[in-house]
């Protein structure tokens, strides 16, 4: 397997033939990179993690000096560009919490998902060494803040999301249109039971959907409203999702295609109401404003209750606008259904500010973010000029 990866990193990668530009701002991982919607392109340099882009020089540097790990290669990378602070969009990379020590330049990483006691971070917290440390980590509420620092050391901000938290242009809302956010997962990669070590196919996790969606399909009929469903998946990916769907309700669906519009954050801002069963946009909708039910009809497994909302943040099984129930629960869909669509303005923002921001911050336009960024670049360069930093749209 090793030697695989290495003919394709060698024959299928962009090698970079020219030493790595100096730059204030250092990137891990160019795959998903939400601070372009932030920074110019020519205020930041990228290191591509999963062999997109390879450079010959720092290659070359690990050679010479005869070390060839991963860690090697980010730290001559490094050397070259001299940023004054790096930072990724991962919170789960460990080589990441042993770069402020090792290179004394500042570190931080945003959190990207909704984080769960059984995936990434909290599912191997004890093989993490209390060395770790990262000068700032931007997380989604205080609660979760909590459990970062048994982890690892360093200032940790909670902000809420990035992404959702960027500056977007208003969208006209859909009046008669009621929004499913999809949570569907191929077959693959597989769901690891955190007590037993006993795998589960996504299939399994999700086969209890069909009777959430059936119902809320025939729930908007009655109230002639319509059903449109935010697809997850691109390419081949999108046509099993698609599938997935039409097996339950035939084509009465308007679906809306990851391939077609890549950002579900604008996607989100058409629609004053939606539902899903465990999604971060979830989540992220409903602390803007939205109205979002969340139905969690999942079959029993440890991993899989983890998954469930405010696990972390100590919700109970159910509540106002979420529940954890049966698989075929007709009853306890419908109040959720109801709840969401019907209730008042006023008692919908009751429960909305009590609940939302537990489960989640909402920090307009990255003011938080920003500002420490501006304080480390201002400290590290004598005549700091932040517009030539930022984006002018953002």
């Amino acid at each position: 397997m090793k030697f695989y990866n290495l003919i394709k990193l060698i024959f299928f990668s962009r090698w970079k033939m020219n030493f790595p530009p100096k730059k204030n701002i250092l990137i891990i991982d160019g795959s998903n990179n939400p601070f372009k919607f932030l920074f110019k392109e020519r205020a930041y340099e990228i290191i591509f993690r999963r062999g997109e882009e390879i450079n010959l020089p720092v290659i070359l540097k690990c050679l010479f000096s005869l070390k060839f790990s991963s860690l090697d290669y980010y730290l001559n990378y490094i050397k070259f560009v001299k940023p004054k602070i790096i930072l990724t969009y991962y919170d789960h990379f460990d080589f990441f919490y042993k770069l402020h020590r090792l290179t004394k330049i500042k570190t931080a990483f945003v959190v990207r998902g909704k984080r769960t006691l059984s995936d990434g971070l909290f599912k191997h917290k004890k093989e993490y060494s209390k060395n770790n440390y990262v000068n700032f980590m931007f997380v989604h509420n205080q609660i979760i803040k909590k459990e970062y620092k048994k982890i690892i050391s360093g200032k940790i901000i909670p902000i809420g999301s990035f992404l959702n938290n960027i500056k977007r242009k208003k969208q006209k809302i859909l009046k008669k249109k009621v929004l499913w956010i999809s949570t569907f997962k191929k077959d693959g990669k597989d769901w690891m039971n955190p007590k037993t070590n006993k795998k589960f196919k996504n299939s399994e996790f999700q086969k209890n959907d069909k009777f959430v969606i059936k119902c809320l399909n025939n729930f908007l009929k009655k109230n002639q409203l319509e059903l449109d469903i935010l697809g997850r998946n691109k390419n081949l990916t999108e046509l099993i999702e698609r599938k997935f769907y039409e097996k339950i309700i035939g084509n009465n669906f308007n679906y809306i295609s990851k391939n077609d519009f890549p950002d579900s954050y604008k996607i989100l801002d058409k629609y004053e109401t939606c539902f899903t069963t465990w999604s971060t946009l979830g989540v992220e909708k409903l602390v803007k404003g939205g109205r979002v039910g969340f139905i969690f009809n999942k079959p029993k497994n440890e991993a899989w209750n983890n998954a469930r909302l405010g696990v972390i943040e100590k919700f109970s099984l159910q509540g106002p606008f979420w529940t954890t129930c049966k698989a075929n629960d007709q009853k306890e869909f419908e109040r959720i259904f109801t709840f969401v669509l019907k209730a008042p303005k006023s008692k919908w923002a009751k429960v909305r500010k009590k609940f939302g921001y537990q489960l989640m911050e909402f920090d307009k336009g990255n003011r938080k973010f920003k500002n420490i960024i501006n304080k480390v670049l201002k400290k590290n360069i004598k005549r700091f000029d932040s517009s030539q930093l930022y984006n002018k749209n953002y």
